[in-house]
C-alpha cells in the first residue's frame, strides 16, 4: 500500500513544488485566470463575506452610476430644467423680452408665466445665442456621460484584478508588490485606467464650467423668472460639483500615487493587494 501512490497526491506533490519557488506559484495561477490569487503575506484563510464580494461592490457602483446619471442631466440641460419666463400667447417674445404684437412694448413685468421644460426646450430656437447654449448643454452631458462610462469602467477593473486589505498600508501594491516585477501587466493597466481617469476628470471639468457660464447669461440675463430660477440652478450645480471635486482629487491621487483609489466606496477606500 504504501509503494502506491494515487495520480491525485501526485498532484498535490507538483502544487507544493511550485509554490516553494518564490513567487512562482502566485504568478502562475494569476496569469491562468484563478478565482484568487494571492499577495505572498496575503492570508488565504480569510474569506470575504456578502457585503466585502465583488458582486456587492459592482451593485454599490451600479446604482451611483444611476444617481450620478440623473444629477448629470439636471446639471448639464441647465436651459431646459431650470425655471424661467415665458411670453404668453398673446405677445411674442425677443431675446428674452415679452412684447405686445402691436405695440411692440415691453409687457414682461406683467405677463410673468413660468416655462413648461417643453417651452423652455422651444424658445431655445429663437435666436443663435440659445441655440448655441441648447447644442453646448447637450455636448456638456455627452462629456460627462463619456466621463461616467470611464469611471465605471475603472472601478471595475479595480474590483475584478485587486483587491482590498485593510491589514496591509494603502501603498502595498506601490512599496511591495510592483518593486518586484511581479505583475508588468497589472501594474500597466492600472497606470494606465488612472491617466485616462484623471485627463477625462480635466478636460471634462472644463466643459462643465464653460457650460455653466453660458448657461448662466442666458438665463439669467434672458429668461430670469424669479428666486426659483436661481435656486433651481446653484441646486443643480452643486450636486455636479461635489461629485467632480471627490472625483478630481479620486484620479489625481491615484495617478500620483500609484494606487487604485474607489470612487464609489462611501469611505475612500484603495485596492491594496492583487484579487
Amino acid at each position: 500500500m504504501a509503494e502506491q501512490i494515487s495520480e491525485q497526491e501526485v498532484q498535490l506533490r507538483d502544487v507544493s513544488a511550485d509554490a516553494a519557488k518564490p513567487g512562482a506559484g502566485n504568478d502562475q495561477r494569476l496569469e491562468q485566470g484563478a478565482k484568487h490569487a494571492h499577495d505572498q503575506d496575503e492570508d488565504a484563510s480569510i474569506k470575504a463575506g456578502f457585503f466585502e464580494s465583488d458582486g456587492f461592490q459592482r451593485l454599490l457602483v451600479t446604482i451611483n452610476v444611476a444617481v450620478a446619471i440623473y444629477s448629470a442631466v439636471m446639471a448639464a440641460l441647465l436651459a431646459i430644467f431650470v425655471p424661467q419666463h415665458c411670453c404668453p400667447e398673446d405677445t411674442y417674445e425677443d431675446w428674452g423680452v415679452c412684447r405686445d404684437p402691436v405695440t411692440n412694448e415691453d409687457v414682461t413685468d406683467s405677463t410673468f408665466v413660468v416655462c413648461s421644460v417643453s417651452e423652455n426646450f422651444d424658445f431655445m430656437a429663437n435666436n443663435s445665442y440659445n441655440n448655441f447654449v441648447l447644442v453646448f448643454n447637450f455636448a456638456t452631458l455627452g462629456g460627462i456621460l463619456a466621463l461616467f462610462i470611464i469611471e465605471y469602467w475603472r472601478e471595475n477593473f479595480l474590483i475584478a484584478c485587486l483587491d482590498i486589505d485593510k491589514t496591509k498600508v494603502d501603498d502595498h501594491l506601490k512599496l511591495n508588490v510592483f518593486p518586484k516585477n511581479k505583475y508588468p501587466n497589472l501594474q500597466h493597466s492600472l497606470w494606465w485606467h488612472n491617466h485616462v481617469y484623471y485627463w477625462t476628470y480635466v478636460a471634462v471639468s472644463i466643459v462643465w464650467l464653460l457650460n455653466v457660464l453660458a448657461s448662466a447669461v442666458l438665463v439669467f440675463r434672458f429668461y430670469f423668472l424669479d428666486t426659483r430660477t436661481a435656486t433651481s440652478f446653484f441646486t443643480n450645480n452643486l450636486l455636479l460639483f461635489n461629485r467632480f471635486i471627490k472625483g478630481f482629487s479620486v484620479a489625481r491621487e491615484s495617478l500620483a500615487n500609484e494606487q487604485g483609489i474607489s470612487f464609489y466606496s462611501a469611505k475612500q477606500v484603495r485596492f491594496n493587494v492583487v484579487d
